[in-house]
């Protein structure tokens, strides 16, 4: 009898050894194994949910921009609410949390597409958007997504957008970082973002110019200056690898207007003066009426 309980005692320890080595060796599959994989499982669910709901999404999308490129500008304006927006802006943010896969991208571009329907040539729905908190997605989508995968696409509703805001409105969106984020396009290999990314920062500057007094200082020149942006517009001014020559005359305007009651730093003063005559002549109306504007101002700070 008692040799038998040796036995088993014995038995009990070979095969608690047996399942010791087995832990270590990796191929134990126990109650800890099963705890280490089942966020894998878990994983795998929230995958397969997340995937669920961008299917949804796209599918909305493609709807609402099927009914936009159906409608009359008129009939578009009256599609822009505060429901639609919020809707699309929940999607935005809803892309951002998530895993950023194909269908996520996608979520994000075809969200852009229809918001850029919505605002282009439309000024009745500057309001209910800015209030709607999209902007705000949309410039948060840019700013965390790696500079090369930054389209024109992500790019354009802010541009549309910028073009239907008074002065004002536009001066609203440098408490909603456009400066940062768009400085941060300069870099973008991408010529078509680094001109449109200059072209709004030149909206906003030539609203601050509108806004400021003949003899004041524009309180956007004062912000660019600390943050670098002044120094990236620079950057751009002297670089003549673009093929797009038009970038380097945006910068141009831009600067010009920053300096609206100083004069500007002899280092690059001669060659924004030689640009922004050029586009005294240019075809584009808004480009030289500014520029003759801007050529005006700069001569009495000489």
């Amino acid at each position: 009898m008692q040799q038998q309980s040796l036995q088993q005692f014995d038995q009990s320890i070979q095969s608690a050894d047996r399942d010791k080595h087995r832990k270590k060796s990796g191929n134990f599959v126990g109650p800890t194994t099963r705890s280490l994989s089942a966020p894998k499982a878990e994983s795998m669910l929230d995958q397969l949910q997340a995937s669920k709901i961008a299917e949804e999404y796209l599918a909305k999308l493609d709807k609402y921009k099927l009914l936009i490129d159906g409608n009359t500008k008129a009939e578009t304006e009256k599609l822009v609410s505060t429901n639609l927006l919020i809707e699309l802006r929940n999607m935005l943010t809803w892309s951002k949390k998530s895993k950023r896969t194909e269908d996520v991208k996608m979520v994000q571009l075809k969200a852009c597409q229809v918001l850029e329907s919505l605002v282009v040539d439309n000024r009745s729905c500057v309001t209910i958007v800015i209030e709607s908190g999209i902007i705000d997605e949309v410039l948060s989508i840019i700013n965390i997504i790696l500079l090369s995968q930054v389209q024109l696409v992500h790019l354009s509703p802010l541009h549309e957008f910028l073009e239907v805001c008074t002065s004002y409105q536009k001066l609203l969106f440098i408490e909603k970082g456009i400066i940062p984020t768009m400085r941060r396009l300069l870099d973008s290999p991408d010529e078509l973002c680094v001109r449109m990314a200059v072209g709004m920062i030149e909206r906003v500057l030539h609203a601050s110019w509108m806004q400021a007094g003949e003899l004041e200082e524009t309180e956007v020149r004062k912000i660019i200056e600390k943050d670098g942006t002044l120094d990236k517009l620079v950057d751009v001014l002297e670089n003549e690898e673009y093929q797009d020559q038009e970038i380097n005359e945006k910068v141009a305007l831009a600067i010009g207007q920053a300096f609206k009651a100083t004069a500007i730093p002899i280092g690059y003063r001669s060659e924004v003066i030689q640009l922004i005559k050029r586009i005294t002549n240019h075809e584009d109306q808004y480009m030289s009426s500014v520029a003759i504007r801007v050529l005006a101002g700069l001569a009495e700070n000489k």
